[in-house]
């Protein structure tokens, strides 16, 4: 469908870090707001509907309205990405911890499963409670899956140093 964007900027030209994007479809509205706590270019974004009126009492309770019904939404969505992964018994009870589940919940649907992906695909002895925490906290501060910390040598086994 046609997306138009209104990006807003002060009379320098700067942008303000703020734009109205138009949709014409409710599957273009529905994307959209998906996109809501992504990153991009290393910045989380914000993606709600707008009101508009001059009445602000009115608008106010209209944007509260609507970013309940969102959040409501966007935590369904999650929640379905999470129950699938549980399915395929990638989650379970030890690995999903109320701090990993506390974090998805800050991702967006698209987030959660980028990152599930990735955990699943770990050998099983490098799934756990930490290192899916590790890589959801990772994902919300980058927007991307990071690489792995490296992993140091045992004591005694690694390169010898020069001194």
């Amino acid at each position: 469908g046609e997306v138009t964007v209104r990006l807003l900027t002060h009379e320098s030209g700067e942008s303000k870090g703020m734009a109205f994007v138009d949709v014409d479809s409710p599957e273009a509205l529905a994307q959209a707001l998906a996109l809501h706590h992504s990153v991009l270019d290393g910045r989380p974004i914000t993606v709600e509907r707008s009101v508009g009126g001059k009445d602000k009492a009115k608008r106010s309770e209209r944007i509260n309205e609507l970013r309940g019904k969102q959040k409501t939404a966007l935590e369904e969505r999650l929640r379905a990405v999470l129950d699938e992964f549980r399915e395929k018994g990638v989650l379970t009870d030890g690995i999903m911890d109320d701090s990993n589940e506390k974090v998805m919940l800050q991702l967006n649907a698209n987030g959660a499963s980028t990152i599930l992906t990735a955990f699943s695909k770990l050998p099983e002895d490098d799934r756990s409670a930490a290192r899916l925490h590790q890589m959801a906290l990772g994902f919300k501060a980058h927007g991307a899956l990071q690489p792995p910390p490296p992993t140091l040598p045992a004591k005694g086994r690694g390169a010898p140093c020069a001194r």
